[in-house]
């Protein structure tokens, strides 16, 4: 054998066993058109950390993580005029709360709690998109201009402020819309239910757009 066929041989030896450009883009397309709504969900969540964590506790956080150190410290405020007596609004948002107050304090329930409601959030927002039948690249992009661009759909506080009570009746929101659409209005029904259990405000709109015609 000559020096070129040898060096032919192992070239097409390697094109054999390394896939080409063509190969691995198609392998890229397969992946993105059986995982197309995991993408969207994962880069929906990564963008709402690059664009909403702060590295500190902020002030309606602070306000609301006062409930939960009351119930885990009782000798905590006892004598002020307007905690000594917690507020019934809140109630289950305390009490879910204030075992973890001792072991993580006020910033590691606050982390703990905008990483769950985040992914709860854009999870919530994937399943309204496809029970919409919208295309998952749309979603993203919608999302994307919406959480830039300042939340402008509401009018009473935005979505997206970090732990408080709304933060649990949102995507319960979504998730009660996505199942009006489909149809199955009892699981609708329950999950506008519980968010007005964590928001009445928040939750009476998912109630009353849950049983709009």
């Amino acid at each position: 054998m000559s020096p070129d066929d040898a060096q032919r041989g192992d070239g097409s030896e390697k094109a054999i066993g390394t896939p080409d450009a063509r190969g691995r883009l198609t392998q890229v397309k397969l992946f993105l058109s059986n995982h197309a709504w995991s993408v969207t969900t994962v880069a929906m969540f990564i963008a709402t950390i690059l664009t909403r964590w702060r590295g500190y506790v902020r002030s309606h956080e602070a306000i609301y993580l006062l409930g939960p150190r009351c119930l885990a410290e009782p000798g905590f405020l006892s004598n002020d005029i307007s905690w000594g007596t917690l507020p019934p609004t809140t109630w289950l948002y305390d009490h879910m709360l204030a075992p973890l107050w001792n072991g993580l304090g006020d910033m590691g329930i606050v982390t703990l709690g905008r990483a769950a409601f985040w992914l709860l959030t854009v999870c919530s927002l994937a399943a309204l998109g496809r029970s919409m039948r919208l295309p998952p690249w749309s979603v993203l992009a919608g999302y994307a201009v919406w959480i830039c661009c300042g939340q402008t759909l509401v009018w009473c506080g935005s979505p997206l402020e970090g732990f408080q009570p709304k933060a649990l009746s949102y995507p319960l929101f979504y998730l009660g819309l996505a199942y009006v659409i489909r149809g199955r209005l009892i699981h609708a029904g329950l999950l506008s239910g519980l968010a007005v259990v964590f928001h009445i405000i928040v939750g009476g709109w998912s109630c009353f757009r849950s049983s709009w015609p």
